[in-house]
C-alpha cells in the first residue's frame, strides 16, 4: 500500500511499479501529480483520505504485507501508520516525517510497541541537506545512500593541497566513521555518478576507465590525483573544511 502521490510518492510509484509488487494507492486529493501517472499504470486507485479506517479497509490493510505512507503531513503519515497497526499489528510500515529528531523517536517508539514488526521512519529534508551543503561548497555530489538514520554520501574531492588526503597513502587516509576512499583518478576527470544499478559492498561500481577502483592500500596520494570516497555527514564536513578528523583515525 502507498498512501500519498506528491513528488516523492509519484517517484515511488514508478520505482514499484517496475517490480512484481502487487500495488495499491490512496490519495486524497484528485488534482495531485501522481494520480494521472497511478492511472496511466494501471495501479488501482482510491482517491479518499487515508487517516479514516474505513479507506485503510477498502485498501485491503489487513492482507497487506508493507505501506509506505508519504504524504507531507507528518502528523497525518503518523496517524495513518498507528491506525494501520491496529489492525495489522505484523504490517511492515515506512513512513516521511520531516524533522529528523521526531522520526528518531517515532520509530523507536513503534519498535517498543510493536517489536514483531518492521518499521522505518525518514526524514526527507535529513536525508537530502547534506548533499545540497556540499554542492554550495562546491564539491561534487555523487550520491547519497540512507543507511539506518544516517546517510552515506558519494563525493569527487581533487587532492591537491589537502591536508587529510595529499602525501598520504590509501591506507593512512582512512578515518573511521568519517570516510574511505574507493577509487583513484586523474584531477581533470569528469565526476563520477552513481546510478540506482551502482552498489558497492564487492558488487557492481560505476565502469569508469579513468578511476582504478581496486586501488592499492599502500598507494600514495598526489596532487594530480582525484579521489571518489564514502563519506559521513561528518566526514563530508570535515573534507569541506580541509581539517583533520578527530582522533581516531587509523
Amino acid at each position: 500500500m502507498l498512501v500519498g502521490l506528491g513528488k516523492v510518492g509519484t517517484r515511488v510509484l514508478v520505482r514499484l511499479r517496475s517490480t512484481q509488487h502487487r500495488i495499491v494507492v490512496v490519495e486524497r486529493d484528485p488534482g495531485a501529480r501522481g494520480v494521472a501517472v497511478a492511472r496511466e499504470l494501471g495501479v488501482p486507485l482510491i482517491l479518499e483520505d487515508a487517516t479514516d479506517p474505513r479507506v485503510l479497509g477498502l485498501a485491503r490493510i489487513r492482507q497487506s504485507a508493507s505501506m509506505l505512507v508519504l504524504t507531507s503531513d507528518d502528523s497525518a503519515n503518523l496517524d495513518i501508520v498507528m491506525t494501520a497497526r491496529e489492525v495489522n499489528t505484523g504490517v511492515r510500515a515506512v513512513m516521511r516525517l520531516y524533522d529528523d529528531d521526531f522520526a528518531a523517536t517515532v520509530s523507536l517508539t513503534l519498535r517498543a510497541s510493536y517489536p514483531d514488526a518492521l518499521t522505518r521512519s525518514r526524514s526527507v529534508s535529513a536525508l537530502a541537506s547534506p548533499a545540497f551543503a556540499a554542492a554550495m561548497m562546491g564539491r561534487h555530489v555523487l550520491g547519497v545512500m540512507p543507511v539506518e538514520r544516517g546517510v552515506l554520501l558519494f563525493t569527487a574531492v581533487d587532492v591537491a593541497g589537502h591536508p587529510a588526503l595529499e602525501g598520504f597513502s590509501i591506507h593512512q587516509a582512512f578515518a573511521r566513521n568519517e570516510w574511505r576512499v574507493l577509487a583513484v583518478g586523474a584531477a581533470g576527470s569528469a565526476a563520477v555518478r552513481f546510478s540506482s544499478s551502482d552498489t558497492l559492498g564487492g558488487l557492481h561500481l560505476p565502469n569508469r576507465p579513468d578511476f582504478d577502483w581496486r586501488p592499492s592500500h599502500g598507494r600514495v596520494l598526489r596532487a594530480g590525483d582525484r579521489v571518489v570516497l564514502a563519506t559521513t555527514r561528518s566526514g563530508l564536513d570535515i573534507l569541506m573544511r580541509g581539517a583533520m578528523p578527530a582522533p581516531g583515525r587509523t
